[in-house]
């Protein structure tokens, strides 16, 4: 027996203009990239801090290390 496939529900309206132009200010973008970044460093931190220092590990700090670098410098996009 074929089923009617489900209707997917509509798309969720647009953020109002004046919110998107606060949070495109770049000092805000780089401000909420910062914190967004506080769980990795620390992640970063506990790890090289507690376990041995091997390939694994380094891969790890450097990849999440490059991953906080390319959050806190990249541009927010323009309106």
């Amino acid at each position: 027996m074929a089923r009617k496939p489900a209707i997917a529900p509509g798309t969720a309206p647009n953020l109002p203009s004046n919110l998107m132009r606060v949070l495109s200010l770049p000092w805000l973008d780089r401000t909420i990239a910062a914190i967004a970044c506080v769980p990795l460093v620390y992640g970063v931190y506990y790890r090289y801090v507690h376990f041995h220092h091997e390939l694994p590990l380094i891969a790890s700090v450097l990849n999440t290390s490059l991953l906080i670098v390319t959050m806190v410098v990249r541009r927010p996009r323009s309106a």
